[in-house]
């Protein structure tokens, strides 16, 4: 094994865009796909390592558990700024006469600010901020530890990702091979001001340096955007990475922009 996989499931209470029964079901999809791999899997909660531990098992899965709360990753310094970054939309007046519908909206700020944060627990979005900010910096710091050594290579997948295998070309990951240097990702087709986001965080892969590059380039951003007026997550932050040094970066499924961009 030369790839290490790394996903989390982190349960936000008063958190109500899925229950945590929704996630741990997706999960096991996930868990399938990674059949005869490394995982460390990652978490704030015992009972889901249970869980994980017996379908891991039943997959050939190589597995590491690690006990991580909310309130020890790495983005928790900035989630404050970004809460208020969000706030400072001020979209108290809807363009639409309900945002029951916000599955339909491309825009990640208006999404996030409607569906996310106005009218919910402040200090809810505030963790779920810290857990989305997060991966970036908690893959580069795993990939720079002495006792992963053994690895050549390091991806983040999302606990949910197999939502996305009915409708991605090239959805198995396990069979894409990395670039040397660079961050293998599928692409998003979300907006940012109205541009296309380049790059989904659902799964993103790469060997030592290429981590270290990105984090640095990542960290810059995640300090410089706490300041702004917008519901960032951690797309949007990336697709300021990807103006920079889109050579730090490789598509894993260009077909899928295409196929998207036919229908605009």
């Amino acid at each position: 094994m030369t790839k290490l996989y790394v996903t989390g499931l982190w349960i936000v209470e008063d958190w109500n865009k899925k229950t945590p029964e929704l996630y741990l079901q997706t999960l096991k999809k996930t868990l399938k796909m990674l059949q005869g791999e490394k995982l460390l899997f990652l978490s704030n909660q015992k009972n889901i390592f249970e869980l994980v531990r017996e379908f891991s098992k039943s997959q050939d899965i190589s597995l590491e558990t690690v006990s991580m709360p909310v309130q020890n990753l790495p983005a928790v310094l900035v989630s404050d700024n970004y809460v208020k970054a969000c706030q400072r939309m001020q979209l108290a007046i809807s363009p639409k006469s309900s945002w029951n519908n916000y599955r339909t909206i491309q825009e990640k700020g208006i999404k996030h600010y409607f569906r996310d944060y106005n009218g919910k627990s402040v200090d809810s979005y505030k963790k779920v901020l810290s857990i989305w900010l997060s991966k970036v910096p908690l893959l580069a710091d795993i990939a720079s530890r002495e006792e992963y050594s053994e690895f050549k290579h390091f991806a983040w997948c999302d606990a949910s990702v197999a939502r996305f295998n009915p409708k991605r070309i090239r959805a198995n990951f396990i069979k894409q091979e990395d670039k040397r240097g660079k961050i293998s990702h599928y692409y998003s087709g979300m907006k940012y001001y109205s541009q296309i986001i380049p790059v989904s965080a659902s799964y993103m892969s790469g060997d030592r340096s290429a981590w270290e590059s990105f984090n640095l380039v990542y960290t810059k951003y995640l300090k410089m955007l706490q300041d702004s007026s917008y519901a960032h997550d951690e797309e949007t932050v990336i697709s300021h990475c990807h103006e920079e040094c889109a050579e730090l970066f490789h598509l894993i499924n260009p077909e899928q922009r295409a196929k998207n961009l036919r229908r605009k």
